[in-house]
């Protein structure tokens, strides 16, 4: 990954908040394609685990700190 982000160069105006949405859209593009099961009304927190390392690595691109 460090030599990937070495070559990008991104500007942008986007905030946590937004490359938080990013994910969560990510993500439920995996659920619809069966990729990851709908944990929706359930105690497993397995889609928000992919969110959260799916959110991580978006503010490591994009060079945003968490609030």
């Amino acid at each position: 990954m460090e030599k990937l982000l070495a070559r990008i160069k991104i500007t942008h105006n986007l905030t946590n908040d937004d490359v938080r949405e990013i994910a969560m859209n990510i993500v439920d593009a995996f659920v619809e394609e069966n990729l990851i099961e709908d944990n929706t009304d359930t105690n497993d927190d397995t889609e928000f685990a992919f969110q959260d390392i799916v959110h991580s690595k978006l503010n490591e691109i994009f060079n945003i700190k968490e609030d």
